[in-house]
């Protein structure tokens, strides 16, 4: 299988793969470390509000929860949707972590229902 970089950006590459039946398949793949150590360190430097009150956060990577979510055919969406699922990922993802001070859960207990 031969491979082809595409392009990229500062933690990113879009790489072409050529399978050997054929077909070929487009990639993103991502580095999101420095998002999850710069938040991380910020974190531990106490840092956690900007001057205005808001949190320093980083969000959890669609490229991170897509793939775990289309492990168990599902869409990632499902996943936040669904308390037990999402637990589950945090679980397994132990390097995120939800600050619920920011945020109240709907009385459903879902955790995300469309754009806000």
């Amino acid at each position: 299988m031969a491979k082809r970089i595409l392009g990229y950006g500062t933690n990113s590459a879009l790489v072409w793969h050529d399978e050997q039946d054929g077909k070929c398949a487009i990639e993103t793949v991502t580095d999101v470390g420095p998002a999850i150590e710069r938040a991380r360190y910020l974190r531990n430097c106490g840092h956690s509000r900007t001057g205005l009150g808001d949190r320093h956060m980083a969000s959890i990577p669609l490229n991170v929860l897509g793939p775990w979510a289309e492990a168990r055919r599902m869409k990632w969406i499902d996943v936040i949707n669904d308390t037990g699922l999402f637990n589950q990922f945090m679980r397994e993802h132990s390097k995120f972590i939800i600050d619920e001070a920011s945020f109240s859960m709907p009385a459903s207990g879902s955790v995300y229902r469309g754009a806000r």
